[in-house]
């Protein structure tokens, strides 16, 4: 198929990404978000439980509703400053805080390999796109016009059963079964390439 023939044929050019950048940074901000979400949680249970002490916690970043709010990262501070610390309740507290982080630590996981697989797959689709040549099927070729009634007959479908053979230095082509006529009618040049005396000019019917 000719590329500029747009009514029937189409060109072949590298296939773009289909997942895109905004995929790109979804599979990579979700997972955070998430994560930073189970820390906060955890910072505010922390804070909580050690009674808002700000030598381990720190302060909090505002007040909403009487309710002090305390950045996401104050579950790390916290566990810094409990260890070693000589307060083992306090201790206790904050590593008992931190397992709440495992599980959207875990979720966020999952979801950052579950999303860069279902990327894999859409790039597979388009992985031998190119340099993919094939035989066309039949379908393919009646969506293209290429079983039309008219044109220069370029072969037949793959079911036709030809033997050939030479007689006297020419080619003798024997169509034992004959398959559905191939036939190219677009507004065209077609070139017909053989070696001499293998019937370009007999074969080829306008």
């Amino acid at each position: 198929m000719l590329p500029f023939i747009k009514q029937k044929s189409f060109l072949r050019t590298t296939p773009k990404n289909k997942a895109g950048l905004g995929f790109s940074l979804i599979h990579k901000i979700i997972p955070f978000i998430i994560l930073g979400i189970g820390m906060q949680i955890a910072s505010q249970n922390c804070a909580r439980d050690l009674i808002y002490d700000i030598n381990i916690v720190g302060k909090p970043l505002f007040i909403f509703k009487k309710q002090p709010i305390y950045p996401f990262w104050s579950i790390i501070t916290a566990y810094i400053s409990s260890v070693g610390g000589i307060n083992k309740t306090a201790n206790d507290i904050v590593y008992q805080d931190l397992k709440v982080m495992l599980p959207t630590l875990l979720i966020a996981v999952l979801i950052y390999f579950l999303l860069v697989y279902v990327r894999t797959l859409n790039d597979e689709k388009d992985k031998n796109f190119l340099n993919s040549g094939k035989i066309a099927t039949v379908k393919e070729l009646k969506s293209y016009g290429l079983l039309n009634k008219s044109g220069v007959v370029v072969g037949q479908t793959e079911d036709a059963y030809v033997v050939g053979s030479m007689e006297n230095g020419s080619c003798k082509l024997d169509v034992k079964r004959t398959g559905k006529i191939i036939r190219f009618d677009m507004n065209v040049c077609a070139m017909v390439l053989a070696g001499s005396r293998l019937g370009k000019g007999v074969s080829t019917v306008a």
